[in-house]
């Protein structure tokens, strides 16, 4: 926990918990907001949730292309996202009250829509940009803590009832208000170089990998588990079930939290959580597989996949927030990368295009649905691990073979006139490579207190002031 400040995390780990309630506390946000939810058919309400992640996407392209333009002022972000988050809880205190407008139904459900869909593009943006700001290794763990948060209170909401969960649901927009503004005042650094707005830093090796676990999560695991024989229609899911993903999500992302706070930021880290991840996977499958699927065991396995898919989807963010914070990839462009691919895609437009095609429909009566998708969901698990432990062997012979090579070599060339001596540019070279000090001072046979001597002359001779802004300026020279 040395890396970590916790006081300048809460902000961002509060707000992103208020943030997972719009896209995980129902698959049908915000639409589940209204208390004839229930009562309605899966067929029409899945095809109302179409309009609504069209209208989510159209508005992550809107705001991205404006950003790209121009950027805002520091003192104006916050003020734009309290007018949005107010928005959000307009759109969600209109559905709630959706009966009472009989006569013009139809146009408040367009206008909620809007304003929900607008919020929860900009609020993705914004928390985004927040851990943008921050080391990496506290993006990480904020964004790996907030889901546990969410998953709590999301639990304790579900023992309240429904009516409570929708309340709460509908305020999250306005409880997100302070934190962000808390957000802007505390965790923000000055950002070193210029904005890269290029994809190529980012390691697809585990960005695919987590897309390919998410999509097939959807379409094979997730459409199926929210399925129930005989009872075929929109909010059918009890509260015990959900209960159970809340929590299972909870200890999942825990873990997460812990390996990317115990271990240092690196590929080798990234392949931990996610074979731990694939891991849990693999055992959840087993039960469905095994399972009476009469039994609570067989359910628990399901609700179990489902937090499984949701970490997966936390891990990715993990990652874009992490290389936003590390790379200085443009924050905007990395969410609505992670929006549309991860959250528009698989959760929204996957489900609901199958619920409108009649393909849920039919598999619901196929009692073979269940162990055939566990079954392939086990191969594409176990051959991720495979890749997986390829690409960290791979990782680890290039750390051998290259470390001494062009890394050493970048930052010659990128401190070179800058009066660094040898001994400061070994540590430079080790901390570009992503070490701790501790780290360091192992390697070197040093002490840590020598290590943050070094680098603390380091830092008054190249004009930085954290080991991020040094990061930043080594890669600035390498993308020239």
């Amino acid at each position: 926990m040395k890396q970590i400040q916790l006081k300048e995390c809460a902000p961002l780990i509060a707000g992103l918990a208020l943030l997972w309630f719009s896209f995980h506390a129902s698959p049908y946000y915000p639409f589940s907001l209204s208390p004839d939810f229930s009562q309605g058919g899966a067929s029409a309400i899945s095809g109302r949730h179409i309009a609504y992640t069209v209208a989510f996407v159209l508005a992550l392209a809107g705001i991205y292309a404006t950003l790209a333009r121009k950027e805002l002022s520091p003192k104006r972000t916050p003020v734009l996202f309290a007018a949005a988050a107010i928005a959000g809880f307009v759109g969600c205190a209109l559905q709630m009250a959706s009966p009472l407008f009989d006569g013009a139904q139809h146009v408040t459900l367009g206008i909620s829509l809007a304003l929900v869909a607008l919020y929860a593009a900009c609020a993705l943006m914004a928390w985004f940009g927040a851990a943008s700001r921050m080391k990496p290794a506290e993006a990480a763990f904020s964004v790996a803590a907030s889901y546990c948060l969410f998953g709590v209170v999301w639990a304790a909401a579900l023992l309240c009832g429904a009516t409570a969960l929708r309340i709460f649901s509908a305020l999250c927009p306005l409880l997100a208000i302070p934190c962000f503004v808390a957000a802007s005042r505390t965790g923000a650094r000055p950002s070193a170089g210029s904005v890269s707005r290029s994809l190529s830093a980012l390691p697809w090796s585990v960005v695919a990998l987590c897309l390919v676990f998410i999509y097939f999560g959807v379409i094979s695991v997730r459409a199926f588990t929210t399925m129930e024989m005989g009872g075929f229609y929109a909010g059918a899911l009890g509260a015990a079930a959900q209960t159970i993903t809340a929590l299972a999500g909870t200890v999942i992302c825990a873990l997460l939290a812990w390996i990317f706070v115990s271990k240092d930021i690196s590929p080798s880290t990234l392949v931990t959580a996610f074979a731990t991840l694939a891991l849990v996977y693999m055992a959840a499958l087993l039960v469905v597989l095994l399972g009476d699927q009469t039994q609570g065991a067989t359910l628990a396995g399901k609700r179990i996949l489902v937090a499984a898919e949701h970490c997966v989807e936390v891990l990715l963010a993990i990652v874009l927030a992490m290389e936003a914070a590390r790379r200085n990839i443009s924050a905007p462009l990395l969410s609505t990368l992670y929006g549309v691919a991860v959250l528009a895609i698989p959760q929204f437009i996957t489900l609901d295009v199958m619920y409108q095609s009649g393909v849920l429909e039919s598999l619901s009566h196929m009692s073979l649905v269940t162990p055939l998708a566990a079954v392939g969901a086990f191969a594409v698990a176990a051959a991720c691990i495979v890749l997986l432990m390829r690409f960290s062997m791979c990782t680890a012979a290039q750390a051998s073979t290259q470390a001494d090579g062009w890394q050493e070599e970048l930052c010659r060339q990128a401190l070179a006139g800058h009066d660094i001596t040898q001994r400061e540019m070994d540590v430079a070279v080790l901390t570009y490579r992503g070490h701790s000090a501790k780290r360091i001072a192992e390697e070197l046979l040093v002490s840590e207190s020598t290590v943050k001597a070094h680098l603390t002359h380091i830092y008054r001779k190249l004009d930085v002031h954290t080991k991020q802004e040094l990061i930043v300026l080594i890669d600035g020279y390498r993308a020239k």
